[in-house]
């Protein structure tokens, strides 16, 4: 190695920094995705276990989860592999180019599925609120079309952004195209959730707060306040994204890596959050889980003998009281 390669070589000091920042930022990246996994896969199972739980308006709520999985599943590791490249903890194995081509449609697919899950859960919600009875009324198909419809959207319009930068090298569109889909989503989840709150508060006003209501219309009230928050926390996960990618599209504005790193792990918690707020929000959903995750543990209890088998048969008589009552 002669002079000139090794005056060109960074320092020590800041080859090890950036190991160490990279080290940092993948494991906490890697620590998200492995959370959006592992609570989602036990939301799905939850959604799909529970009796309680097993109605038609969980459908919506079945499609966020699976959205959301995919979100810790595909674009999440891939960005951690980006991080390891960009700060030198491995070798490049295959073209940056071709890694740009399929992290950034999957990973605007995935994006907007959950975005567009949360309008359909809104949508959902004021049909139950305006017309309920024509709601009840609804077949499975109805359902199912309306999921078709929510991948398909999430698919064009990541295909659009994609191309409008692959082919026709164009930034400003690339990022106009999500920004608008992204600006019309919340414009109808804004108006939806305003038209609920405007029905239950003329119901309010008109029969008086005190008046009794049936269970089927309280659940279905504390439902769409519990997606309300659902909405307005994934949409501040969003906000500093939306805020940096625009600043960077349209002002030419450079951003500094540790920033974006910064951004991206608020933008990808909003697949972590929902799960929490169901285990407050949703007493069903605790009480499912709760189920689960207790039963689990007296069935390995019993495989592995650390356990007398009256002492779980016990347990699972209180644990089946405590659900009835």
């Amino acid at each position: 190695m002669n002079e000139s390669n090794v005056s060109r070589l960074p320092p020590l000091h800041h080859v090890t920094s950036s190991s160490v920042k990279g080290t940092v930022w993948a494991c906490a990246f890697g620590a998200e995705s492995f959370l959006i996994v592992v609570s989602n896969l036990l939301t799905v199972a939850v959604f799909l276990t529970g009796r309680q739980l097993r109605k038609r308006s969980t459908y919506c709520l079945l499609n966020l989860s699976a959205a959301d999985l995919l979100v810790g599943a595909i674009p999440m590791p891939m960005f951690v592999y980006l991080i390891g490249v960009h700060h030198s903890l491995w070798e490049l194995t295959w073209d940056m180019s071709s890694w740009r081509n399929v992290y950034m449609p999957v990973d605007m697919m995935c994006a907007f599925s959950s975005i567009f899950c949360l309008v359909l859960l809104a949508l959902e919600r004021i049909y139950a609120t305006l017309m309920p009875f024509r709601h009840r009324q609804l077949a499975d198909r109805g359902y199912l079309f309306a999921i078709i419809a929510v991948w398909s959207a999430a698919c064009t319009i990541s295909l659009a952004s994609y191309f409008s930068l692959a082919i026709f090298h164009s930034q400003p569109m690339s990022t106009y195209i999500p920004m608008t889909s992204l600006c019309i989503a919340v414009l109808i989840m804004v108006i939806s959730y305003f038209l609920i709150w405007f029905k239950v508060k003329c119901h309010n006003n008109t029969h008086g707060e005190g008046c009794h209501v049936g269970r089927k219309m309280t659940y279905e009230r504390k439902l769409a306040k519990t997606l309300f928050i659902v909405t307005t926390a994934s949409l501040l996960a969003w906000l500093p994204f939306v805020v940096t990618s625009t600043a960077a599209s349209f002002y030419k504005i450079t951003l500094d890596f540790e920033i974006v790193l910064a951004v991206k792990l608020l933008h990808y918690s909003n697949s972590l959050i929902n799960p929490v707020i169901y285990t407050f929000r949703i007493r069903e959903f605790r009480r499912a889980l709760s189920g689960m995750v207790r039963g689990r543990t007296s069935s390995f209890a019993l495989q592995s003998g650390h356990v007398p088998l009256e002492v779980i048969r016990s347990f699972e008589n209180l644990r089946i009281a405590s659900l009835r009552s």
